[in-house]
């Protein structure tokens, strides 16, 4: 399973991802991470490329708000003083949203009663109840998220009136399927729109999204998050099924690396912003050269050890293991990956990036060709204003063929 969660490194939390690579297709995202918008090379001109807005699209969308509706109706009544009984505030959990969004979750699924005592506790002043003494993880975190989504509710009306105008879903579903190959999909896909946890999550054909997300984030944001959420989920190459041998392990982690990189790159992921007004999505700040700085640490540390182990008859266990363990060099593969995306994309464009998604070899000689082209030496990232993807560096020829020759043995197209 792959979640964005909340660390507490240096002064500001940080992302981490963690990788189960037998769960990672259902996939949920715990957002709170945030970074205020800059305009950094990778996000302009060429990075910011455009297509025509196709005719058709071959996959119907169905946007269900009917939960958001509920809820919005429910906490109005309560405000207003029209308390609910018990019972009417527990139907909130019998819906179709609350239970796609229950149905979604991996284990201890919430019933709707146990939904009911949640909006109880997160409402309880209003309802003239006192509070349990001892509140539990989960009531705390539901109580918290409830009254963001209560006190946000003008904007996540209008926003969602958004998501229900048939233009603004042609065009999601068209960006969509820039990434994703239409077949890949659903037959209906289908987003829900309720109050949960911050998080996103995609199962069985459907995508939910916390209405607190969408306050915080935006529109324009939570598509991107979406659109790498099926990325993720359905686009992706497949983890690598003889992963003990010492070859195919340094190709899992290209896998890894490419697969993470170019969902990142299609969210935006150094560029996240989240209102701060949201009590957990404001705590994390992110700075977009930790990410270059971490493609340049990665390229250096595979240019150091696959120079050491190409000159062996083979690769060992030993060898393909270390390189598994010290490739990240200290970040994550997800930063490196966005990083040579993003490379790709300032010199080749977003097309380029589309046309090798699915390809190891493909991915890798289209960074090259886009390295090639940054200055040598290399700035580093964000000095003098220079665009972040001028900071990444190519590999050596013969480290480069090394890689093309070992990766072409385990590419998936």
């Amino acid at each position: 399973m792959r979640m964005i969660i909340q660390t507490a490194a240096g002064d500001k939390p940080a992302l981490r991802f963690n990788w189960n690579p037998v769960r990672w297709r259902s996939v949920a995202v715990l957002l709170v991470a945030g970074l205020l918008m800059s305009g950094c090379g990778d996000d302009r001109s060429e990075s910011a490329e455009k297509t025509d807005e196709q005719d058709t699209v071959a996959v119907p969308l169905r946007v269900d708000v009917q939960g958001w509706r509920d809820f919005d109706a429910l906490t109005t009544r309560i405000f207003a003083g029209d308390l609910p009984t018990p019972g009417e505030i527990n139907d909130l959990g019998r819906s179709e949203s609350f239970r796609a969004w229950s149905d979604c979750l991996p284990d201890h699924r919430p019933d709707a009663v146990r939904i009911g005592n949640w909006l109880t506790n997160a409402f309880a002043p209003e309802l003239g109840q006192h509070s349990p003494r001892k509140v539990n993880s989960d009531r705390l975190r539901m109580r918290t998220s409830y009254r963001y989504s209560r006190s946000q509710a003008d904007k996540i009306n209008a926003q969602l009136d958004d998501w229900l105008d048939p233009h603004q879903q042609k065009r999601f579903l068209t960006e969509v399927e820039r990434w994703i190959e239409p077949e890949r999909l659903p037959a209906t896909l289908v987003v829900h729109f309720l109050p949960t946890m911050p998080e996103l999550r995609y199962c069985d054909g459907s995508l939910v999204a916390d209405t607190g997300v969408l306050a915080a984030g935006g529109n324009r944001q939570l598509q991107r998050q979406l659109i790498a959420m099926l990325y993720r989920n359905l686009q992706t190459m497949p983890p690598i099924e003889d992963p003990e041998r010492p070859e195919a392990m340094i190709a899992q982690v290209w896998r890894d690396l490419v697969n993470e990189g170019v969902a990142a790159w299609i969210e935006r992921a150094p560029f996240t912003f989240f209102a701060p007004s949201h009590p957990t999505l404001n705590e994390v700040a992110l700075v977009p050269e930790y990410f270059y700085n971490n493609g340049v640490r990665s390229v250096e540390t595979m240019e150091r050890l696959l120079n050491e182990f190409l000159e062996q008859p083979r690769i060992s266990t030993e060898d393909a293991t270390e390189f598994r363990i010290q490739t990240p060099a200290g970040g994550t593969l997800t930063q490196a990956g966005y990083a040579m995306a993003a490379t790709i994309v300032h010199h080749l464009g977003e097309n380029r990036l589309i046309a090798v998604r699915g390809s190891l070899v493909q991915f890798l000689a289209a960074y090259q060709e886009a390295a090639l082209r940054n200055p040598d030496p290399q700035p580093t990232p964000g000095q003098d204003d220079t665009p972040l993807p001028l900071s990444q560096k190519p590999f050596s020829p013969t480290v480069y063929q090394g890689l093309i020759d070992l990766l072409s043995k385990y590419d998936a197209q």
